[in-house]
């Protein structure tokens, strides 16, 4: 009675056992031929990206905060901080920049009008090793490219305009790299010895290429010598070859004066030059000041001005490479007049060319046969500041000059001071008078707002700092990709812990900043969104294994 029961059992048990047992094997073939299948459809998987990153602590800190958010979709960074003469020569020059680098363009007087900008760092000539230009990005677009050139030359203003804004609806598009945010500019002056600071976008109120604001400058006391600090040297007092970053070459130009110069407010003002007349679309007169000498009291005339402009193309000066991109040539039309000649029409020429164009007494450079090599010991030009001395790695003394048509009611004594401890001590003590180098940092910030003798003033700035990302092979070669990485960029949260109590602004898809006159407002954005970064690669054909790394479509040819 009892065996029945059992013996039914166990044959019901055992076919129960082998039809479980066969249901579990095909599912196990099953499945193991789904993940095959999944396997040869998933493509390539994305290789350790490799980030040359300039080794600054605002840099560090941005890829100490990109890292993770990129690890969250399956990459990973090989970050590699690399020195700032050394990435100069591997990425600026020879561009193995690797997937990423991270930098910014600074405002000179140069690049005021957009059209730096478009040719330098976005047209296709600057792309590759040896380009010269800043296209990091290494992005090749025709019609970008096309539009350009057509700007450059176009001197219609609103047409210009047109273009350039239909320039920003491309790039935001495309986005071949991302622009991150405008960082203020924090600087301070003692006010119980000295007013009248003029705040100038992109160069705060002491800023070296800001010559407006020292020219406007009062003692408020008997101390009539501004002592300002720079955290490195110049490389020369002669205005042909000194490079010696934004110090050394704005302030040759406080010793020899541009025929123009831009003000606070960025507007090309008349300088050395009185006027000027366009006569068609590449011929400019332009008629200079009248009674200006130079500092050992010889006339400035316009032949002083056609000899720089000559000797300079002669002597194929480096410096005034991008003039004679321009100009073809001057010649003297009367005592004050000369007639300038330019290859092609050029949209820019009164920003760009009359700012960048200085004179030097012929008296003078005419007795020297090789420009490059001439030291200038005790250089003489016609400008505001008069030259002092220059001591090595430890100052520059620049004298108003008393005779010029805007002349300065100060001194300028420039300390060379490379460390933010030192001289933000020698504030403290009123030992110097203000700050030409920026201040970064909240401690910084807060040590110099505590001091009651001190001004601390906050300027914004048009200075873009991006992330850079080659175009030229996979991944950074693919739009969906960066797109992606657009939306993972933590914009926001950089800006807050680099500016801090400094502040700035976060940029979006354009590269223009909104106070200029040429910003679309219009352009696609994107906006910190991490599962929007997913779609965008899983819309594209991006897959993740099984332990969330990331794989390229399986289309793609990689490294074909």
């Amino acid at each position: 009675m009892f065996l029945l029961p059992y013996l039914r059992h166990r044959i019901v048990s055992r076919r129960l056992s082998k039809i479980t047992s066969l249901i579990l094997i095909t599912s196990l073939l099953l499945g193991t031929w789904i993940t095959s299948s999944a396997q040869e459809e998933m493509g390539a998987l994305v290789p350790p990206l490799v980030v040359s990153q300039l080794a600054f602590p605002s840099y560090e800190e941005w890829w100490r905060q990109i890292q993770p958010e990129l690890e969250q979709i399956g990459i990973t960074l090989d970050i590699q901080p690399i020195e700032a003469n050394t990435w100069i020569q591997s990425c600026s020059i020879e561009r193995n920049c690797g997937t990423f680098t991270s930098t910014g363009a600074g405002v000179t007087d140069e690049r005021i009008d957009p059209n730096w900008f478009l040719t330098d760092v976005l047209h296709s000539s600057k792309a590759g090793a040896g380009a010269g230009g800043s296209n990091l990005a290494n992005w090749m677009n025709e019609e970008v490219d096309a539009l350009i050139e057509a700007q450059s030359i176009e001197l219609d203003p609103e047409v210009r305009k047109g273009m350039i804004l239909q320039i920003q609806e491309i790039f935001a598009r495309e986005t071949p790299f991302i622009p991150v945010y405008y960082i203020n500019d924090v600087q301070a002056y003692d006010k119980t010895k000295f007013e009248g600071f003029l705040q100038r976008p992109s160069a705060g109120i002491s800023r070296f290429n800001n010559l407006t604001s020292f020219l406007n400058v009062q003692p408020l006391t008997d101390q009539t010598t501004l002592r300002i600090e720079n955290n490195h040297d110049g490389n020369s007092t002669n205005p042909f070859v000194a490079t010696g970053g934004l110090f050394n070459t704005a302030t040759m130009t406080w010793i020899y004066d541009t025929l123009a110069r831009k003000n606070e407010l960025l507007e090309t003002i008349p300088w050395a030059a009185e006027s000027w007349e366009w006569v068609d679309n590449t011929t400019i007169d332009v008629k200079l000041r009248e009674g200006m000498t130079f500092h050992d009291g010889e006339a400035v005339t316009a032949e002083d001005l056609v000899f720089t402009v000559n000797y300079a193309m002669e002597n194929a000066i480096p410096n005034w490479a991008g003039i004679f991109n321009v100009v073809a040539g001057v010649e003297q039309t009367g005592d004050y007049t000369a007639r300038f000649t330019l290859k092609n029409a050029f949209a820019p020429f009164e920003s760009n060319i009359l700012t960048a164009i200085y004179i030097v007494p012929q008296h003078i450079w005419s007795e020297v046969s090789d420009p490059q090599t001439f030291e200038n010991a005790e250089p003489i030009g016609s400008g505001p500041f008069t030259f002092g001395h220059w001591r090595k790695n430890e100052s520059w003394l620049f004298n108003g000059n008393p005779n010029h048509f805007q002349a300065p009611a100060i001194n300028i004594l420039v300390a060379i001071i490379p460390t933010p401890e030192v001289w933000i001590g020698m504030l403290e003590n009123q030992e110097l008078d203000a700050n030409g180098t920026y201040i970064r940092g909240d401690s910084q910030i807060e040590t110099l707002e505590a001091m009651e003798h001190l001004e601390l003033v906050i300027t914004p700035s048009v200075g873009i700092q991006s992330v850079y990302i080659d175009n030229r092979v996979l991944p950074g070669s693919d739009l969906a990709f960066r797109r992606a990485i657009h939306h993972l960029i933590p914009k926001a949260s950089m800006l807050e812990v680099v500016a801090g109590l400094g502040g700035g602004s976060t940029a979006d898809g354009n590269f223009m900043h909104p106070t200029s006159a040429f910003f679309n407002p219009d352009t696609m954005s994107y906006g910190y969104d991490p599962e929007a970064a997913r779609a965008v690669l899983a819309e594209a054909g991006y897959t993740w294994d099984a332990e969330g790394r990331l794989h390229y479509p399986a289309s793609y040819n990689v490294g074909g």
